[in-house]
């Protein structure tokens, strides 16, 4: 259903505003909300949103895999960019980051 929606969204230049708790869903946004209690906590991009990592975690939500990720990592010692990086993105610097070793 959410591939029809964009094609929608794409072929007839609409605006979309999906209200989820599903983490895929909202990565896949243009902008994301973050709402606690009815009162506005954040705005931004899902990469802006979701490089809160522990904090969105404490309000109840979930973070995307990749972030999960970097998290266990870094408490591994590995060093990895703050910025928020989707499944792409990771893996394609974890493979750099293992060819430069």
């Amino acid at each position: 259903m959410l591939a029809t929606i964009h094609q929608l969204k794409d072929e007839l230049n609409l605006t979309v505003l999906s209200i989820t708790h599903d983490i895929d869903e909202a990565a896949a946004a243009n902008r994301v909300i973050l709402l606690n209690d009815g009162q506005i906590k954040q705005v931004g991009t899902p990469a802006e949103i979701f490089a809160y990592g522990s904090e969105l975690i404490a309000l109840g939500l979930d973070v995307p895999y990749p972030e999960k990720l970097k998290t266990a990592l870094a408490e591994r010692g590995v060093t990895l960019p703050k910025d928020y990086m989707d499944d792409e993105r990771l893996v394609d610097y974890l493979w750099t980051l293992h060819s430069t070793m």
